[in-house]
């Protein structure tokens, strides 16, 4: 009782009391100790405020200045905006994230998928685009296959990019709430203001000068910091009851091994459709196509794609390995861990008192911890939602006690010692995430305000040239909002949006964007229905699978926990005769998150073969005429012509 009074949760009383399980150890900074780390992110985001506003001026009202930078960017600076719009929130807090909460590969997919995807642009699409002298992605869908393949895509992308925005605001918002001690609430709003001022003053221009600053203080800041990381903190938890084989141990394992975490699940499978998704889903990424249309010419952004790819990859991908200091730190064999009391599992073991000994007062004074083949109690562990920034941030002595039991932590065996943060690395670190997500964020805004006001409104006849970009800059609020509101609805998934936003141009408009660009004479029925098509599969598709959120499909240990067993007897009556699974009993799992992700391009790749290639005449008007190609130097007739 004098241990559980000492819990702030119930849940971590309760694993004391029903689990001889300690309570799980205060993180011991406070807010104040983290106000100066806090002033740094703030002063951050308004230096790129400040850039925004004064590149408001270098634009005059000039749209080409506004879209596309221009249309002179050289190689160097896309490769710095380019590379910080891969490197997003996603790739640099939600990999942590995900790689904490469940393995490496869990987090890693996520920087693999965005770096493969800038290098299959560089391959296949930089120099093509930006040749057709377009000022968005829908624009090459008009040229193509007409005015109903432009809408359609315009409406796909802006849904997409609507969840991306989400995703780099729940980042920043996260950091910000976090070092501030506000709500989490909170910190969004702020985060998305910021952002938004700055995006909508200066647009592309201002994206990429602002690119320019945040990717050379944050690439740095990551480099600098995973490599004092790596090689001055536990990077890996070692073998223990909560790691049977050890962290380190797993990571070749991982990639395609479903058991290889046993008794961990391992997703992957979701993994694997992950950085599919992502590699051939960002190939439809607005912000990335209007990089490579503001290239001062198609080699530039052909390069600028290549080297930001291999860059930005190596980068996130070598940040992932963080995420085993925090596991090792704060996670279920750490002073930290907390449980589900009521929770059991055939498989997991867990050392501590169970069964009689656990339920009788007298017998827990004098209990020697054992491990056992199963937990009656306890089996479900709950990761930190804030691990990641506690570990960047806790910086006093007596932050971070690790304990390497036999010497597979790294360490020699017996070893017991504190690993405190540097306080200078740690905050430079969270700059580094501040700044991917706010290059992505700042991206993404302007590229909803082009699509939204150049590709639709303009239909409208009331949008011309003349006032086509306070049209832009206006609807940037709109999709702002909008995005900041899906993101308080999980504000701590990082990850999560990243894969919707991407599922979703995956599935519909990857085959047709390969095909405007090396399929000749393709007709605009075939891609028009290869749009289409592909959407709505995905979206049948999404209701008619089996899922139960769990992401787990295959595996010998992909089940659920079962409830907890209150009768100690019956427990030590189950474990002596081999009956624990009878009375733990685990659902199979099953979840087929990623069939449909891989299915609808699938179909739509079918659709778009049969109709090309059937004799299927064509349905001609308007909605369906490819728009002709203009003199770039005419603004008058591409105002008419390219989006009439």
């Amino acid at each position: 009782a004098e241990e559980a009074s000492k819990c702030s949760k119930s849940d971590s009383a309760l694993q004391w009391l029903k689990c001889g399980i300690p309570c799980p150890v205060d993180f011991p900074m406070e807010v104040g100790d983290l106000v100066w780390q806090g002033v740094a992110v703030i002063i951050f985001m308004g230096i790129s405020l400040v850039i925004g506003v004064v590149t408001f001026f270098k634009v005059r009202g000039d749209s080409s200045n506004y879209f596309v930078a221009g249309r002179n960017l050289p190689t160097w600076i896309l490769v710095a905006t380019l590379g910080m719009q891969c490197l997003d929130a996603s790739a640099s807090l939600g990999n942590l994230d995900l790689a904490y909460k469940y393995h490496f590969w869990d987090g890693a997919a996520l920087p693999l998928g965005l770096a493969l995807s800038l290098i299959m642009m560089g391959v296949f699409f930089a120099k093509p685009m930006n040749e057709m002298n377009l000022l968005t992605l829908p624009d090459a869908f008009a040229r193509f296959y007409g005015e109903g393949a432009e809408v359609v895509c315009s409406l796909v992308t802006l849904i997409s990019f609507t969840f991306l925005l989400a995703g780099n605001l729940v980042g920043c918002g996260k950091i910000v709430s976090f070092l501030f001690g506000m709500d989490q609430y909170a910190g969004i709003m702020i985060s998305t203001f910021l952002i938004w001022v700055y995006a909508s003053s200066g647009g592309l221009l201002s994206v990429a000068y602002t690119d320019v600053v945040q990717g050379a203080i944050g690439w740095t800041g990551f480099i600098i910091a995973t490599a004092w990381i790596q090689n001055s903190m536990p990077n890996h938890a070692g073998v223990s009851a909560a790691y049977p084989v050890g962290d380190q141990t797993a990571y070749g394992e991982g990639v395609a091994d479903a058991d290889s975490y046993e008794p961990v699940p391992n997703a992957v499978f979701f993994n694997w459709v992950t950085v599919i998704v992502l590699a051939f889903g960002n190939c439809m990424a607005l912000d990335f196509h209007a990089r490579c249309f503001s290239a001062k010419n198609g080699n530039a952004a052909r390069m600028g794609c290549i080297i930001a790819g291999i860059v930005a990859g190596t980068i996130g991908i070598a940040n992932t390995f963080n995420a085993g200091t925090t596991r090792a730190l704060y996670g279920p064999s750490s002073p930290h861990a907390e449980f589900v009391a009521n929770s059991c599992s055939a498989h997991i073991t867990v050392i501590g008192c169970f069964g009689g000994a656990a339920a009788d007062p007298s017998l827990n004074k004098t209990c020697n911890a054992v491990p056992l083949p199963g937990v009656p109690t306890c089996g479900e562990w709950k990761p930190d939602p804030y691990a990641n920034l506690k570990m960047l941030t806790c910086s006093k002595p007596e932050c971070h006690f690790f304990a390497d039991f036999d010497g597979s932590g790294g360490y020699a065996a017996g070893t017991e010692d504190y690993f405190p943060m540097n306080a200078f690395l740690g905050g430079w670190y969270l700059l580094g995430i501040v700044a991917a997500s706010m290059s992505t964020a700042d991206g993404a805004i302007v590229a909803m305000g082009t699509v939204f006001s150049h590709n639709l409104l303009r239909k409208t006849g009331k949008i011309s040239q003349t006032n086509l970009l306070p049209f832009a800059r206006a609807s940037t609020l709109l999709f702002s909002v909008i995005a900041g509101l899906i993101a308080m609805t999980r504000p701590n998934e990082t990850g999560y949006f990243l894969i919707v936003a991407f599922d979703c141009v995956f599935a519909a408009g990857v085959v047709p964007l390969f095909a405007l660009v090396y399929w000749k004479g393709i007709k605009p029925e075939a891609g028009f229905l290869s749009l289409v098509v592909g959407a709505v599969v995905r979206i049948i598709l999404e209701f008619v699978l089996p899922k139960d959120g769990l992401l787990l499909w295959f595996g010998s240990f992909a089940r659920s926990f079962g409830p907890g067993i209150e009768d100690p007897e019956m427990f030590d009556e189950a474990i002596m005769f081999g009956k624990l699974a009878e009375v733990c009993p685990q659902e199979a799992l099953l979840d087929m998150t990623g069939l449909d992700s891989l299915v609808s391009p699938a179909v739509s790749l079918v659709v778009l073969v049969l109709v090309q290639l059937l004799p299927i005449k064509g349905w001609g008007g308007k909605w369906f005429t490819p728009v002709p190609q203009v003199d770039a130097h005419s603004e008058e007739k591409r105002e008419v012509v390219i989006v009439p």
